[in-house]
């Protein structure tokens, strides 16, 4: 199994080397590659095709014609031999015949030297010798129905002999002989070896009858094998390889061979798959071997003879079929090597002519994406090509456009960032006095409260005085007077109070407006970050359609691809920049709002403690009076001690009153102690995203120098 992977991860390398050779090859190549490619395929299959075609239709044409000639020959056969059957049931039937077979046959009773024999023989002789010529037969045989061959044409060695107990006895003329005269038919005898002839010879026979006498012997015809060569040898459309021939059951010609110089009838043995299925009772045309070895396409086919069992044969040679369809795929490959030479040629011109404003485009998009934005492309051509040139420059002018319009809007976010980073310090300053001022105001109304305290201790005193108000008047006045003092030291905090309170609303109010200021300026801020945002996104689906632009080049594009990625890139870094910002404003608007709800808070706290220290500035200004009327009366201190124990009471309550209040403004400037350094950690904050944003807009600016317009 580990071999197995090994193997696998090797092929695998292979191919992807394989992949990475096609996917170096440059665009021309690709396009020769192509055009041949799209050319010559279909010239190879319709090639491929038609000589499948070819083939077929010339083999089926050969079989049909082999089919043809089989059959023409198969009844031209049939026929001779059914003509020669009415021949010679003609010559049987004959009253001629009959009267001259008699006269002869007496005259041979007497010997064949007789004077009678003589005459009847020269008489049949002309007749004979005449029908012999006419319908074709080498000779003619009268045998009387003892065996006895009284008669023949040619009178060869089986000319006066006995067939049934002679020399010729086994020939196959006595086997003609013996079965008309046993059947009484005529009968036909298949080639055999027949001595007289000293070949191969076949007769026809037929029994000659007299009305009066019955039967009296039989007339036999000695085939002539010329005919049937004539007929075999005529090879009318079977080219130089192709024959006719016949064989017979015992698997011997019954026809001279076209190939052989010698006789082969009866003697040319033929075991062929073709003649065994002719003798099997079938007909076909089928790609077998002959008697020789060779391929042929071989037509068979049985005869239908009476008394004969032969079967018909016609070949042709399996090469001579397939010289044409040779030719004719070597003729193709000589028209497709000139095609493919020619398409050759064609298609690097064409590549050429195709693949040089491609190239000045490749050249071109190299250039910008080095920064080069003064390239132009000049493609003289109104097909898709012209087109892509024309959208290059458009895309170039408005990358110009772009990087121009960016280097504008990372001036004004440097600009509006240096700006609100000193609006931020400058807040953040403001802030710093407003707390200063806080810190005062506690100072302040820690000191209010102290005094409140002690007012409170001069009430305490003033109540026991008041129980001793009689036995001590005189230091009762002295210490009215101490309680004016007092309370002109309380007038004095009360105004100074009132003086810090004023300033801290103004502070407050100076806050309020410093912070109004800012929400402003942070909501023009998040305006230009949403025009940044937007910019980035146009950036982002330019860059987008450039690199499906430069996908679609293919190859070529890759550089100006490059280009559209760092584009990308850079449109992605502001995009994320501005939401960054998006969200510091939305905290520092969140803490403004916060701070501006607190110095609401602080503006009210800050009127109801004006309001406070109004009633306390009344109650001081009711207690100097009363004060200085008690000095003024103070011979009458013991008539007014319960209006004093009233005005004591009032003094206490006014007292613990300003404590209370004293407690709730402490409280309340803590509480804008609190938020305004707050809100001077969120300015600080701010002020550092500020620089932030500034570094950003430098860096952008920084990066959009690179391009040269």
């Amino acid at each position: 199994m580990k071999a197995i992977s090994k193997e696998n991860k090797k092929d695998r390398k292979k191919q992807k080397k394989k992949v990475e050779k096609v996917k170096k090859r440059k665009l021309s190549t690709k396009f020769i590659i192509l055009l041949l490619s799209i050319s010559i395929l279909p010239i190879l299959i319709s090639s491929t095709i038609i000589a499948w075609q070819a083939s077929s239709a010339l083999e089926t044409e050969t079989k049909n014609k082999l089919e043809t000639i089989r059959d023409l020959k198969k009844d031209q056969v049939e026929d001779y031999f059914e003509q020669k059957y009415k021949e010679l049931s003609n010559m049987s039937f004959s009253a001629d015949v009959r009267e001259g077979f008699a006269e002869l046959d007496n005259g041979y009773d007497n010997g064949i030297a007789s004077m009678e024999y003589l005459t009847a023989m020269n008489e049949l002789d002309m007749y004979f010798t005449e029908y012999l010529n006419t319908f074709d037969f080498n000779d003619l045989f009268l045998i009387d129905k003892e065996g006895n061959v009284f008669y023949s044409v040619q009178r060869e060695d089986d000319y006066d002999t006995n067939i049934i107990e002679g020399p010729f006895k086994d020939s196959n003329l006595a086997v003609a002989f013996n079965t008309s005269k046993d059947s009484q038919i005529m009968s036909i005898s298949d080639y055999a070896f027949y001595e007289p002839t000293n070949g191969p010879t076949a007769f026809l026979s037929a029994p000659i009858y007299d009305t009066s006498q019955g039967f009296l012997g039989v007339i036999a015809l000695q085939i002539s094998d010329d005919s049937i060569n004539k007929l075999m040898a005529d090879r009318s459309g079977l080219g130089e390889t192709g024959e006719t021939y016949i064989v017979a059951e015992d698997r011997t010609m019954r026809s001279d061979s076209h190939f052989s110089k010698e006789k082969t009838l009866g003697i040319k043995e033929v075991q062929t798959e073709a003649v065994n299925k002719a003798f099997a009772d079938k007909t076909n045309v089928e790609i077998l071997e002959d008697y020789k070895g060779a391929r042929v396409y071989s037509a068979y086919a049985p005869l239908e003879i009476e008394g004969l069992n032969w079967s018909i044969i016609t070949e042709i040679g399996f090469e001579e079929v397939q010289d044409p369809i040779r030719t004719l795929l070597v003729n193709t490959f000589i028209i497709i090597g000139l095609l493919v030479v020619v398409i050759t040629i064609v298609s690097v011109a064409a590549s050429r002519k195709l693949t040089q404003p491609i190239l000045k485009l490749s050249k071109m998009s190299k250039q910008v994406a080095k920064g080069d934005l003064t390239q132009k492309v000049n493609i003289q051509s109104n097909d898709e090509i012209g087109e892509l040139g024309t959208s290059f420059n458009q895309m170039i002018d408005e990358i110009k456009r772009l990087v121009s319009h960016s280097k504008l809007i990372s001036e004004e976010v440097t600009q509006t960032a240096t700006s609100l980073e000193a609006m931020s310090n400058q807040n953040s300053q403001s802030i710093e006095q407003v707390s200063t001022s806080i810190d005062e105001i506690a100072s302040g109304a820690s000191d209010q409260a102290k005094d409140s305290a002690d007012a409170v201790e001069h009430g305490y005193s003033l109540e026991k005085s008041v129980s001793d108000v009689k036995a001590y008047s005189e230091s009762m006045k002295v210490k009215s007077s101490e309680m004016l003092s007092s309370n002109q030291k309380g007038m004095d905090i009360l105004t100074d109070l009132v003086s810090k309170q004023q300033v801290s609303e103004q502070s407050i109010d100076a806050i309020k407006e410093s912070i109004e200021a800012l929400s402003k300026r942070i909501s023009e801020i998040y305006n230009f970050t949403n025009v940044i945002t937007d910019i980035a996104e146009q950036t982002n689906l330019l860059s987008l359609n450039a690199s499906i632009e430069a996908a679609r080049v293919g190859e070529h594009g890759k550089g100006f691809a490059v280009v559209a990625q760092e584009v990308r890139k850079l449109s992605d870094e502001s995009h994320k920049a501005s939401n960054k910002v998006k969200q510091v404003i939305s905290m520092i608007t969140e803490e403004t709002n916060k701070t501006i709800n607190v110095s609401k808070n602080a503006s009210i706290n800050f009127e109801h403690q004006g309001n406070a220290v109004k009633e306390t500035e009344k109650v001081f200004n009711e207690l100097e009076s009363l004060t200085s009327y008690t000095i003024d009366q103070i011979d009458r201190i013991h008539e007014q001690v319960s209006t004093l124990d009233e005005v004591k009471t009032i003094v206490m309550n006014s007292l613990n009153n300003i404590g209370a209040v004293t407690e709730e403004t402490s409280a309340s400037v803590e509480e804008v102690s609190a938020s305004m350094e707050e809100q001077h950690a969120s300015t600080e904050e701010m002020s550092a995203y500020m620089q932030n944003l500034s570094k950003k807009a430098k860096e952008l600016k920084e990066s959009l120098t690179s391009f040269k317009l």
